[in-house]
């Protein structure tokens, strides 16, 4: 994985690693074995979490790996963004495929905990606010109570069984983005298939690209940086159904990282079910992530952006060359699809603090 330059506030340098991962990256297609996991890449904290989730609680290393980074993406949202050529986000679109009873959902749970916890505190918060706000609207004494109160809005980060109308509303008011979790996400995948215009504004998040709202009966409003990353399960025989549709056509499928762990079968429960490690260091992790805030020295809150040093970016371009020789040697519309995806797909998983990053993926 490439270096990028340091911005401002941002004093860690990480150069060994860089020049390390970047040998990795230019080999990782042809040199690990697609039954093996590349756990190395991550930190050893970072490994530590993984491997004693697996050992104690039968969590699949890929699932659970994938979820973590599932659950920064979310944390980070907004306030971190790569710009080289175009601005990329942290955004991820993520689906869990295995069959019934292979721990699919649990690495998930875990991973968003953190920001779970988060979303209750700020309910509870909102709950108190929206009591003063009731009280001063229905009093009849307004004037008395010290004047106007504005009605409070709910913070949230994690949403689930949303459509798109009220995913919207909240991006309005919520700048730095959501996530999305669905348990059984091929509903989401199928819901596409009745509603076209969905499908297309779902296009433009995972693109961050300005969506404007505008219905006959409702007060307008524009989305200019949306920011959503998804996550969600399914089991193995449901792709083919889901990838009958449109969606291969337009090009969403292309957008979403199917994470499937061969010959992965259901297994017995442990007895090592001792209290865990992992729990602390995964909030503490989290925590430092979900504390980032937006560059306000302008008096407005920006994202900070990163930026490769030449050396990375020199990287980055042979990455790329060889991912098109690849690609001439897997020829088809699905694979070139995919492998373009998968080129800004490769800038997401590192474009957050890198400290922060540090701890989750090594860089």
């Amino acid at each position: 994985m490439a270096h990028f330059r340091e911005p401002r506030h941002m004093p860690i340098q990480f150069a060994e690693f860089y020049k390390k991962q970047a040998d990795l990256d230019l080999k990782i297609i042809n040199s690990v074995p697609r039954e093996e996991f590349p756990l190395h890449i991550f930190s050893p904290t970072i490994q530590q979490i993984l491997q004693e989730l697996h050992d104690k609680l039968n969590f699949p290393i890929s699932y659970t790996a994938c979820s973590l980074l599932y659950a920064a993406s979310v944390a980070i949202g907004n306030t971190y963004k790569l710009r080289y050529r175009w601005d990329v986000k942290a955004n991820l679109f993520i689906v869990l495929v295995g069959k019934p009873g292979t721990n699919k959902s649990h690495p998930i749970e875990f991973a968003i905990t953190p920001i779970l916890n988060k979303d209750q505190k700020s309910f509870h918060k909102y709950e108190k606010l929206m009591d003063e706000y009731e009280n001063w609207s229905n009093s009849n004494s307004k004037k008395k109570m010290g004047g106007a109160i504005k009605k409070p809005i709910l913070e949230q980060i994690i949403v689930s069984d949303i459509s798109i109308e009220a995913l919207k509303a909240i991006l309005y008011t919520n700048k730095r983005g959501v996530g999305l979790y669905s348990d059984e996400i091929a509903g989401w995948l199928n819901s596409f298939k009745k509603y076209n215009s969905a499908l297309e504004q779902w296009l433009s998040i995972w693109s961050g690209k300005e969506i404007i709202h505008q219905r006959k009966n409702s007060r307008p409003y524009r989305i200019s940086d949306p920011f959503a990353s998804v996550i969600g399960t399914m089991q193995t025989e449901i792709i083919e159904q889901i990838a009958a549709g449109n969606q291969l056509k337009n090009g969403f499928m292309d957008r979403i990282l199917f994470v499937n762990q061969p010959n992965l079968e259901r297994i017995g429960w442990k007895t090592n079910t001792s209290e865990l490690e992992s729990t602390e260091q995964w909030n503490k992790i989290l925590g430092e992530l979900l504390d980032l805030d937006f560059d306000t020295e302008s008096g407005i809150a920006v994202s900070h952006f990163l930026h490769f040093t030449p050396e990375a970016e020199q990287i980055i371009i042979e990455w790329q060359n060889q991912n098109i020789k690849n690609d001439k040697e897997q020829s088809g519309e699905m694979n070139d699809g995919i492998s373009a995806k998968m080129e800004i797909q490769r800038w997401n998983y590192g474009s957050g603090h890198r400290r922060q990053g540090q701890r989750i993926l090594g860089y």
